[in-house]
């Protein structure tokens, strides 16, 4: 019964998965067609003269959001002229003359490479690429967080690095994340880099646009810088696994700060598997040590307060794969887990600490890889110093409540997408077609 109600579900899922990509294929055909009737609006053009240019691609309606509003000030404090590119409208685009110094509206057609490609072109339509020291494309579907962002900014804009990404991803192949991408003026004014441009073909639909968008510009940076280190990430592999191994605090952190919602296949680290794994490593019994473990818990339980307010629900237990922990009792920090890892090598307590440290370091950082870096990794990011977030977290099911509170509230505004859509667009949604 089970077996025939799989099969069942696999074909409607199929069938969905047909009917989702040929209306979408279509519905992007027709938007298309009606870009050709919609051309791009110059509202208003500032002299340009010689500085970095902030490209921002925008998906604004009446007002800007008040943290992009911040984001490009902080731009234009900088010294940098702002090419801003809307899919959507402003009200009154004359009132933002002096944050946008060059402001187009387009027919929403394309996303945000379809944005991007607007920029490029007028920017090389000016003859700006011959003059310009370093380009800065960003897009409004991350938050930027006050504080942060100026000194974030002046890091992408200051940098040596032909071409900087905020984050990279590991995900299908190495690239940067092309909604925060730095790169230089010998890089802009690359053969390979306007032509990227002036060939690339506008889609509505997400898998095409990351296919042709995302992943072809990486490959085409990678062709327009000088060498292979220009090609680099501002928060990458290497900055993180330097910060996890040298910083214990920070390591703890990072521990607690993994990625907590089960909706996506990307596996997501947490204590009990961190404990699991060096019990393993180090062919430990399964039975720990009862008393020195519990003697900690309970001064951990006199200690705090917020002892008392965790229950098994909320932490993974300490309880091993067909046997149960000692001490049956949740798993709080990094404390506990260094306690329970000691526990267990009565005879090497020395080393214990140490040796967990190296295999947590090692198990974070091969997490860190996995999945999309902005998403995956979110809070930790955050904590390493990334002065953006991305808004559609909550929305693609990659952050649960946990993950949000980590982070901040304003992810909650767009609801895990499977509960917000309905028929050929749920079933493009969890297709990753929408």
């Amino acid at each position: 019964m089970f077996l025939f109600r799989g099969i069942i579900s696999a074909v409607v899922n199929q069938v969905l998965f047909l009917y989702a990509q040929i209306f979408l294929s279509l519905q992007s055909f027709v938007n298309g067609l009606k870009a050709r009737r919609h051309p791009d609006r110059l509202h208003h053009q500032a002299p340009y003269d010689g500085q970095k240019i902030l490209l921002v691609a925008l998906y604004e309606k009446g007002v800007l959001r008040p943290d992009v509003r911040r984001m490009i000030a902080a731009a234009k404090a900088q010294g940098a002229y702002v090419l801003a590119v809307n899919n959507l409208a402003l009200s009154d685009p004359a009132a933002w003359r002096d944050l946008l110094d060059c402001y187009i509206e387009r027919y929403n057609y394309g996303r945000d490479f379809g944005s991007y490609q607007t920029g490029f072109l007028h920017l090389y339509a000016q003859g700006w690429d011959q003059t310009c020291p370093r380009v800065l494309m960003l897009n409004d579907s991350v938050y930027f967080c006050r504080r942060r962002t100026p000194p974030f900014l002046a890091d992408l804009f200051d940098s040596e690095a032909e071409a900087l990404g905020a984050t990279e991803n590991f995900e299908f192949e190495h690239h940067l994340g092309s909604f925060c991408i730095a790169m230089a003026g010998s890089v802009v004014r690359h053969p390979r880099m306007r032509r990227y441009w002036q060939r690339y073909r506008k889609s509505d639909i997400r898998p095409t646009v990351i296919a042709r968008g995302e992943m072809q510009l990486s490959k085409t940076l990678k062709r327009a810088v000088s060498s292979e280190d220009q090609f680099t990430s501002l928060y990458g592999v290497a900055r993180y696994e330097t910060r996890v191994r040298g910083d214990a605090g920070y390591r703890a952190r990072a521990l607690y700060h993994s990625r907590q919602s089960d909706r996506v296949p990307w596996p997501a680290l947490k204590a009990k598997d961190v404990l699991r794994e060096f019990r393993v490593r180090n062919f430990v019994s399964p039975t720990f040590g009862r008393d020195e473990f519990r003697r900690h818990y309970d001064e951990k339980r006199l200690s705090t307060g917020d002892y008392v307010k965790l229950t098994r629900r909320d932490q993974p237990s300490l309880a091993p794969p067909g046997g149960i922990t000692a001490p049956d009792v949740p798993l709080l920090d990094y404390d506990d887990l260094t306690a329970a890892a000691t526990a267990n090598l009565d005879n090497r307590k020395g080393k214990a600490g140490a040796m967990l440290d190296e295999l947590a370091a090692d198990l974070l950082v091969a997490n860190f890889v996995r999945g999309g870096h902005i998403h995956q990794n979110a809070a930790a990011l955050l904590d390493l110093g990334l002065a953006i977030v991305k808004l559609d977290g909550m929305y693609r099911g990659v952050f649960d409540a946990s993950d949000v509170r980590k982070i901040c509230a304003l992810l909650l505004a767009r609801p895990w997408g499977e509960h917000v859509t309905r028929g050929w667009r749920k079933a493009a949604f969890l297709l990753g077609l929408h």
